[in-house]
């Protein structure tokens, strides 16, 4: 699949030079800009790590810098603490530390996208101010408690979807840790070069993140945001981005042709890239006006 063979290529180039547990930090510089625009922080998925949101740092976003946020499941802190809540408190702890004053830009792909949520009404609560709130096909927690308990099998099939990968395209490819380890191996995937502890570290933020989402309960959030739908996929199911409304005060939804586990690879960024690059842009230079062009 072109989308990840290029992904691949780019996390191997980001991260050879890195040390063995570089790449796994709380804050990940997915890259450095030279502006002085806010900086726009995107909240890891799932499977905690932030590796996937590269190409569209790479992208022409103003020169901001952009900061991945990653799970604590990678470095020795305590997660039996599964409320959301904590984790959002945690994140804008880290996200004030690298930038005392708003307004601050949040992103988050999936469940990325919830936590991106929480975090903005915590900073909300501490009285700072908000930019721009970007979710990638993210659902609030009320669709996820809608859908049966996880079977055991279903953290192989998100660590596919992580990678980039549509698992209904994978038949040949059975639901256990080795099988899909084998696959993403094949496929020059960096998820599969990663070591037992490491994708440990995956496995725990998975199922961590898939509890504390079903317990969550969004809280109203007074800010702009800029919805990025995948158009190719929910076809049978209910789940809509207007499930979002009554928890932002403005919502704009833009619908591009991709599967939700193709919407951070390069072809869907370089999409994503302009409608991200202007809605920031109005978030920091008209706050009262629409985001649309």
């Amino acid at each position: 699949h072109p989308s990840v063979a290029q992904l691949a290529h780019y996390l191997d180039h980001e991260l050879a030079t890195r040390t063995h547990s570089a790449g796994f930090e709380p804050v990940l510089t997915l890259h450095q800009g030279n502006s002085q625009r806010p900086a726009l922080f995107c909240i890891h998925p799932a499977g905690g790590l932030s590796w996937c949101y590269g190409a569209l740092a790479r992208a022409d976003l103003d020169q901001r810098s952009v900061y991945g946020l990653q799970a604590d499941t990678f470095h020795n802190e305590s997660t039996s603490q599964t409320h959301l809540d904590t984790m959002a408190q945690r994140y804008a702890d880290r996200i004030q530390a690298l930038q005392p004053t708003g307004p601050y830009h949040l992103l988050g792909w999936s469940v990325g996208g919830i936590l991106a949520h929480a975090v903005g009404v915590t900073l909300q609560r501490r009285g700072e101010c908000l930019g721009l709130i970007c979710l990638l096909d993210a659902y609030p927690s009320s669709a996820w408690r809608a859908q049966p308990l996880p079977a055991a099998n279903a953290i192989y099939k998100a660590l596919l979807h992580i990678a980039g990968f549509d698992p209904n395209e994978l038949p040949h490819v059975a639901l256990t840790r080795q099988s899909v380890i084998d696959f993403l191996r094949q496929q020059n995937h960096p998820l599969g070069a990663l070591d037992d502890t490491q994708l440990n570290g995956v496995f725990e933020a998975v199922a961590l993140n898939n509890a504390a989402v079903r317990e969550h309960q969004e809280q109203k959030l007074h800010a702009k945001v800029l919805y990025i739908q995948a158009g190719l996929d929910h076809k049978d199911t209910d789940l809509n981005p207007a499930m979002w409304q009554p928890w932002v005060e403005q919502l704009y939804i833009h619908t591009l042709p991709f599967l939700h586990a193709h919407l951070t690879g390069p072809e869907a960024s370089a999409q994503i890239a302009p409608l991200l690059k202007h809605a920031l842009q109005q978030s920091e230079t008209h706050p009262t006006l629409s985001m649309e062009s």
